[in-house]
């Protein structure tokens, strides 16, 4: 027998070189002498928490590899099955978490073939109070009817736990973390979203294509308050929504991780923003919101499913800033003739975003011309010929703040001189502002009022005659230019919002 065991061995080694010991082995697979594949995936690698709150958080790992394919995964939370996770996904949300307790996970992959990894080294977690958040700020679910929410702040970041059907009237429930105090006047709020609640490969809910994360601003912390918010969701990307009511306007598709911006920049003027780098941002939109006064302002999760908790992590948060921008640098002159010149002079930078310029002439603290962000020279007239003049610019942000003034530039206008030099000031009153209709101008003298949109383009031309004009108006909600022109070529410049 042992003869003959040996021959069928050397015949085997010759005709399936692959048998030795019961393991056929070739380049691409390894199987037993029944063909079964039995080589485990690589073990997972990376693993991490984010979003650590008090209720929950969300795991993700690098995915493994294998000869013939992983098909899944197992998460283990103390060494119990904690749940499986598509192969097409390596992440996973857990929650049920009690606030304050440690916790161990670990997670394995395993093959179509049955075939499991170890299981990665265990993930100590001890999860927060739920309830801490950073100096200044303060947390709450907004609404109620939905499973509580958490929120906690380590290491300059928020994390977020909410529950909630929507954040549109009437359902107006989410997670809020917001500054304490509400802000008075113009604001600018930006958060970079880092991670956010995974979006399985199989959803399990709608909270899994349908939950928002983003920034809020509200003028009471009740249900249903008066606000505006710029949030993103897996399905439709960042939208914009106004509440109480139903705009909830889908505006890009892009997916986290994401920065948001968020600015009021008056009374009733709100605009929201999106950035890749937190750097160059582009506008999504800009709404009105009308009669809502001073504002609370923070972050926000929704489910977008009142029966399940979704998540997100906010790293680079900034609010109610009140740092100045640059000063403008390398104002220059061109165009100069008889009665006006061109300005121009190289932008600011502000940690938040410049949103206009303000010229002013000679020691004059009032601007003879304003001109809107990204716009960098403006053209004066109404000046006498042979005549000089000194100007300066400042930069201004969302939130009023002004920088220093740029160096003067000196302006000798062409031609000779025949008199007392103009005067450009702001001798006009133009109300009401914002308006909704037209305007009443007060002049002190007979004069020409042209009404521009933001790119120059002539509107509206009328001449008016010294004190209170009813000039009627049939412009679309936006930000508008007022130039009044006296009959001693005085000028005045101002910005007119319509509603």
């Amino acid at each position: 027998m042992k003869k003959i065991l040996q021959k069928l061995t050397s015949s085997c080694k010759q005709i399936l070189p692959g048998i030795i010991l019961g393991v056929i082995t070739t380049s691409a697979f390894t199987f037993n002498a029944l063909g079964q594949d039995i080589q485990a995936p690589t073990v997972p690698t990376g693993l991490k928490a984010t979003c650590v709150t008090g209720i929950g958080l969300v795991l993700t790992w690098n995915k493994s590899t294998d000869n013939k394919g992983v098909k899944e995964y197992e998460v283990f939370k103390g060494g119990v099955s904690a749940g499986l996770v598509n192969a097409h996904d390596s992440a996973v949300k857990i929650k049920n978490l009690s606030p304050s307790a440690p916790y161990s996970f670990t997670v394995l992959a395993r093959d179509t073939a049955g075939n499991a990894s170890a299981q990665t080294a265990p993930l100590a977690i001890t999860t927060p109070s739920g309830t801490s958040v950073a100096a200044g700020w303060s947390t709450m679910d907004i609404g109620s009817g939905m499973l509580p929410g958490s929120a906690n702040f380590a290491n300059n970041i928020f994390s977020l736990a909410g529950s909630g059907d929507d954040m549109i009237a009437p359902t107006d429930q989410f997670r809020y973390v917001y500054k304490t105090n509400k802000i008075h006047g113009p604001f600018t709020i930006i958060a970079h979203i880092t991670s956010r609640n995974p979006i399985p490969f199989v959803h399990n809910s709608v909270g899994d294509v349908w939950n928002y994360a983003g920034l809020t601003a509200r003028e009471t912390l009740l249900p249903n308050s008066k606000g505006v918010s710029v949030v993103q969701t897996p399905l439709h990307g960042i939208s914009w929504i106004v509440t109480p009511g139903s705009d909830h306007q889908p505006m890009d598709t892009i997916a986290r991780p994401i920065w948001l911006k968020l600015t009021r920049v008056n009374d009733t003027v709100f605009r929201f923003y999106s950035s890749r780098s937190g750097t160059v941002w582009t506008k999504v939109d800009t709404t009105i919101l009308k009669g809502v006064g001073d504002m609370y302002v923070g972050l926000a999760e929704c489910a977008a499913d009142k029966t399940d908790i979704t998540f997100a992590q906010f790293e680079n948060v900034t609010a109610d800033e009140s740092t100045p921008p640059t000063a403008p640098t390398g104002l220059t002159k061109s165009n100069v003739t008889n009665t006006g010149v061109t300005l121009t002079w190289t932008a600011s930078t502000d940690n938040v975003a410049v949103t206009e310029y303000d010229v002013f002439q000679g020691q004059g603290t009032t601007p003879v011309a304003q001109v809107l962000e990204g716009l960098v020279s403006v053209d004066i007239s109404g000046l006498s010929a042979g005549t000089t003049y000194s100007f300066t610019v400042k930069a201004k942000d969302a939130a009023g703040n002004f920088s220093a003034p740029s160096l003067a530039v000196s302006v000798t206008t062409t031609g000779t001189a025949t008199g007392t030099p103009t005067v450009i000031a702001s001798s006009v009153q133009v109300y009401p502002n914002p308006t909704s209709g037209g305007v009443d101008v007060q002049v002190n003298e007979h004069s020409t009022i042209s009404i521009l949109d933001v790119n120059g383009k002539l509107l509206v031309k009328k001449i008016i005659e010294k004190g209170t004009t009813r000039v009627p108006l049939n412009l679309k909600s936006g930000l508008y230019y007022v130039r009044i022109v006296g009959e001693n070529n005085s000028v005045s410049t101002s910005k007119l919002m319509v509603e």
